[in-house]
């Protein structure tokens, strides 16, 4: 009886270790070349890639070097490149956290761009880019979403059921925007979540 202990016990020490490997690998930065122009961090929850001033294909080519890992991508920062469109399918196979693409001229967002990154993606940061419309229909599988950012963009209407999909936001921003239409269901689905929108659409508050 005791030997039968010893054994199980040895092997809940190597399903540990084992464990502990797994999550070793996971933290790891894959090698510089192969994401450059992009840089990588390891963090406490996942690694932290930042990939700055550079265009579309170069962070398309850096996405590519980053799949068919083990690896939790807890902060991916793409920021001040000349990224006017999120390609669709652009990061499927990637396990993503938090995104934010920031000043980089973005406009348009593909409908399959978000798709693969919606069970994981808990915070979209897209502010100051030159998005004229809410993407909807790229949103609107982003079931873990809590935080949505779309400050200082050129959003000039709210369409109906504009955010649809987003049953588990907390905090939606619409700050530094040209909204001047807003349709009256523009906002269902959004359950609970805070919009915080221009003082001037009168319409700070909870749904």
């Amino acid at each position: 009886m005791a030997r039968v202990r010893m054994v199980r016990w040895t092997w809940a020490v190597l399903a540990g270790l084992c464990a502990l490997a797994t999550c070793e690998v996971q933290q790891q930065c894959p090698q510089r070349s192969e994401i450059s122009p992009c840089t990588c961090q390891v963090k406490k929850n996942g690694l932290d890639v930042l990939c700055e001033m550079t265009d579309q294909q170069h962070i398309s080519d850096a996405m590519a070097g980053l799949k068919g890992k083990p690896l939790v991508i807890f902060y991916l920062k793409l920021r001040h490149n000349n990224l006017k469109k999120l390609p669709g399918f652009v990061f499927l196979g990637l396990d993503i956290r938090h995104l934010t693409i920031h000043n980089s001229s973005l406009s348009v967002v593909e409908e399959a761009s978000l798709t693969s990154i919606g069970k994981m993606l808990t915070q979209l940061d897209v502010s100051q880019n030159s998005l004229t419309q809410v993407p909807s229909a790229a949103i609107r599988n982003l079931h873990h979403l809590l935080i949505l950012n779309m400050n200082h963009n050129k959003i000039s209407s709210l369409h109906s059921r504009a955010f649809q999909g987003l049953d588990t936001l907390e905090i939606l921003t619409l700050y530094e925007n040209k909204i001047n239409n807003i349709d009256a269901e523009a906002f269902v689905g959004l359950g609970k979540a805070i919009k915080l929108l221009p003082d001037k659409t009168n319409l700070v508050g909870v749904a």
